[in-house]
């Protein structure tokens, strides 16, 4: 599943995330849990990471909001391809499958936007259409928004300046980590493969560092 390998491409050093298109808010619990560490002062678990999450569709925002997943999450329509921060706003800006979502004209915006909020890196994860199940999704809950309107390659987000690694293997598998029985260990090891050579891929995860202007 693309969300977990995002998890191997996070900065070393993560104090503040913004999670653009958040959905119920996966990604969010995840990249948490990644930076729990017991608290000295209290037998608890606590996360020094503040995250944050724009999402235009309020059933999801409620969801995540109610969830408590979040340090603050705001309803943002984004489909005006801006971003409501400054710049340098935040260590780590992710798109998490959602620049399928958009028409290219507005995910190339939506990119500008997301390196000019990051401090330290974009991380895009982007999916093979054919294998993204949106239209049972759509039915389930009624977000139009999650119909698939581009597809992405790997020429693309290295035109972009992003670095590009494969999830999955299109030879066989679902692209979730799902083989027919008996193949799982030779689909696994496949995945590495793919990770080398992205086009072998069902998926992609890209990330972008930041490069800031050195003061003489």
């Amino acid at each position: 599943m693309v969300t977990h390998q995002v998890l191997n491409y996070l900065p070393k050093e993560l104090t503040s995330v913004l999670d653009v298109g958040c959905g119920v808010g996966t990604m969010g619990l995840l990249i948490k849990a990644n930076y729990l560490t017991l608290d000295p002062k209290h037998p608890r678990m606590k996360c020094n990471l503040y995250s944050e999450a724009i999402e235009y569709y309020p059933p999801y925002v409620d969801y995540c909001k109610d969830a408590n997943i979040y340090d603050d999450i705001k309803n943002t329509d984004l489909s005006l391809g801006l971003l409501p921060y400054a710049n340098n706003s935040f260590d780590l800006v992710l798109l998490d499958n959602m620049i399928n979502h958009f028409e290219k004209s507005l995910s190339y915006e939506l990119i500008d936007e997301c390196k000019r909020v990051a401090k330290k890196r974009v991380i895009i994860a982007t999916c093979d259409v054919e294998n993204a199940p949106e239209e049972e999704s759509i039915e389930n809950d009624g977000n139009i928004g999650l119909e698939h309107k581009s597809t992405w390659n790997l020429k693309e987000l290295k035109h972009l300046d992003f670095k590009v690694y494969g999830v999955g293997m299109k030879l066989f598998g679902d692209g979730h980590g799902h083989y027919p029985k008996g193949m799982k260990m030779l689909g696994k090891q496949l995945e590495l493969v793919a990770t080398k050579f992205p086009t072998l891929g069902n998926r992609m995860v890209a990330y972008h560092d930041i490069k800031h202007a050195s003061h003489s």
